[in-house]
């Protein structure tokens, strides 16, 4: 979210939730995968807001896949993801955040505390 933003509702949490959520696998290895190639900054947004609560019984890690910049000059997702994920570590709500390595493509891994209470993945 920018600073001139409210953070989002429930609502529109779970809006942006089902939209994205369907590029959320589950890779080989058995870790989540959120693949953001192709989403703007605001389903970015709410995809990682979705994913920092997303109730979890026990600690997780998640791989976000991102485009790489277009070379023309366009932004990709990689800083606003990076200062969202920033602002997840500091507040708790995210335990490790690393780039992953560019022969993988352009995105991050981050190990995510579990939710206590929660009973879903």
């Amino acid at each position: 979210m920018t600073e001139n933003q409210p953070p989002p509702s429930d609502s529109e949490i779970d809006f942006w939730a089902q939209r994205v959520l369907g590029r959320l696998t589950t890779s080989a290895d058995g870790a989540l995968q959120l693949d953001l190639r192709g989403a703007d900054r605001h389903a970015a947004e709410h995809a990682i807001a979705h994913m920092i609560t997303r109730p979890a019984p026990e600690p997780r890690r998640v791989t976000i896949l991102m485009d790489r910049p277009d070379g023309a000059g366009g932004e990709s997702l990689f800083q606003p993801v990076g200062q969202l994920l920033k602002g997840a570590l500091a507040m708790g709500k995210a335990l490790k955040v690393r780039p992953i390595s560019p022969e993988n493509g352009l995105g991050f891994e981050v190990d995510l505390p579990a939710n206590p209470g929660a009973n879903a993945v």
